[in-house]
């Protein structure tokens, strides 16, 4: 099984930029990779991450 790691580097700004595109990118992107078979791992800088994690997946 192919492994796909989408990572969504958008920075939130309040009112500015909402981060409500890049969002939508990220929905179609693992959408697609998920209907042709593959595992798809999400990653959000905002939230934090673990690189070790990344390099693991």
């Amino acid at each position: 099984m192919n492994k796909v790691l989408i990572i969504n580097a958008h920075q939130r700004y309040e009112g500015f930029a909402e981060g409500v595109l890049n969002q939508t990118f990220v929905d179609v992107a693992k959408e697609v990779f998920e209907a042709k078979g593959c595992e798809v791992k999400l990653t959000y800088i905002e939230k934090g991450y673990e690189p070790a994690d990344e390099i693991s997946f």
